[in-house]
């Protein structure tokens, strides 16, 4: 039965199968939302570990009181709310959107030129991270999603809780101030 949930485009006819108990259903949400929850945690906390945790809270809560949800059409919105009161309970000390090692020896070890070409890389690299973290959090979070995460915009407009033309608008305007903060480094 999953992977009849994955040929169903509409969420909310997911949500209303998960909501009366289908847990395949609720595994498909998962599958779709997970992304973006897991991105949301860890834009707040600024560590993997503790947006994991975080991701795996939300969805548990979630499974518990979708029952409670009153629209169905509001799901992502709902998530989304669940998903930030998480991760806020995570939130560590470390200043955020602390500039993650991990990920930098990756991009790093996936570059196969020589080490100047390298280094001017690893600048480029650091200064687009920069540009990103010094966007107001509406904008890098819809960067993030659909860039780095994949997530549609109408998806992701269901997930703020949006509309989608304030999504568009969004990913305009980000554009548009990180193309900015891009020339001025």
């Amino acid at each position: 039965m999953a992977s009849e949930w994955r040929k169903v485009k509409e969420d909310v006819l997911v949500v209303l199968a998960a909501m009366a108990g289908d847990l395949e259903a609720f595994d498909e949400l998962v599958r779709r939302y997970r992304p973006a929850v897991l991105a949301v945690a860890y834009q707040i906390s600024g560590s993997w570990d503790d947006a994991e945790d975080a991701t795996q809270e939300t969805f548990l809560i979630a499974l518990k009181a979708l029952p409670t949800l009153r629209d169905p059409h509001k799901f992502g919105a709902w998530l989304y709310a669940i998903a930030r009161h998480q991760a806020m309970k995570h939130l560590n000390h470390k200043q955020r959107w602390e500039f993650d090692e991990l990920l930098l020896e990756r991009w790093e070890a996936q570059v196969e030129e020589d080490t100047f070409e390298r280094m001017e890389k690893r600048e480029q690299y650091e200064q687009l991270h920069k540009a990103l973290q010094d966007l107001p959090e509406m904008y890098r979070l819809v960067l993030w999603l659909h860039y780095f995460e994949d997530m549609p915009l109408k998806r992701i407009a269901s997930f703020l809780g949006v509309p989608l033309t304030t999504v568009k608008w969004r990913m305009h305007e980000a554009k548009r101030m990180l193309k900015e903060r891009m020339r001025k480094a």
